[in-house]
């Protein structure tokens, strides 16, 4: 015997559209938030979400560093030919560039943290989402 669903696949997609233009208003809403609050970066006020795209491109710089960093001066490879790489650059410097900024980075981000603990945002919507 056959039992229908309670929704249909429309009241599904209904739903789906309405809980997206929720998220995206949110969305809109901690961007507008982030922008109007502040942190100390290098000596000037840059906005929350400015810091939060520079710890973001940071830690990318921090990665490649390492990478860098992790590459040995000169490697010999064998077998039917024998090959040798040698680093143009000096991988020990890359490394304590990395380690250095990887400390610029964790100082970025407790500045963005103190701030993301101390903001409320009103979230009109919310009531639409939690249980009374």
């Amino acid at each position: 015997m056959y039992t229908p669903p309670e929704r249909t696949v429309e009241q599904v997609l209904t739903e789906m559209a309405e809980i997206q233009k929720d998220v995206l208003a949110l969305q809109e809403l901690i961007n507008e938030t982030n922008m109007q609050q502040t942190v100390e970066w290098e000596g000037e006020r840059i906005s929350l979400i400015r810091a939060i795209e520079t710890a973001k491109m940071l830690r990318s710089r921090v990665h490649l560093y390492k990478q860098l960093g992790d590459t040995k001066p000169r490697e010999y490879y064998g077998g039917n030919v024998v090959m040798e790489t040698i680093a143009l650059f000096n991988p020990s410097e890359y490394k304590q560039a990395a380690e250095m900024l990887a400390r610029q980075v964790e100082v970025l981000s407790s500045r963005i943290d103190k701030v993301n603990y101390t903001v409320e945002i009103d979230v009109s919507l919310a009531s639409k989402y939690l249980e009374v």
